[in-house]
């Protein structure tokens, strides 16, 4: 499953056996409870999601963006177990 799906909180993981996973012999196994494995693109299962904006909309969708990124926006989403990685190409 997805590491979004896996609850930080492991009182809240009854019945989920939460495994690390090895993609290599040599590689070291990454767990989907740490973040740092997401942010590093170490984990194996996990969806980003990508927002495509176009340019000339930036400016109507830039408060959106601003509230996924910040304040209670950002911690509703990281409250879900997600994690937020933020790319801003322009």
């Amino acid at each position: 499953m997805g590491a979004g799906y896996i609850s930080k909180n492991a009182s809240q993981n009854k019945g989920i056996k939460v495994l690390k996973i090895k993609v290599s012999s040599n590689s070291a196994a990454v767990s989907p409870l740490d973040p740092s494995s997401i942010k590093n693109r170490n984990y194996f299962f996990q969806w980003p999601l990508y927002q495509f904006i176009s340019l000339k909309s930036w400016e109507k969708v830039k408060p959106f963006i601003d509230f996924e990124t910040k304040g209670s926006g950002r911690s509703i989403i990281e409250n879900s177990g997600s994690i937020l990685l933020t790319n801003y190409a322009i």
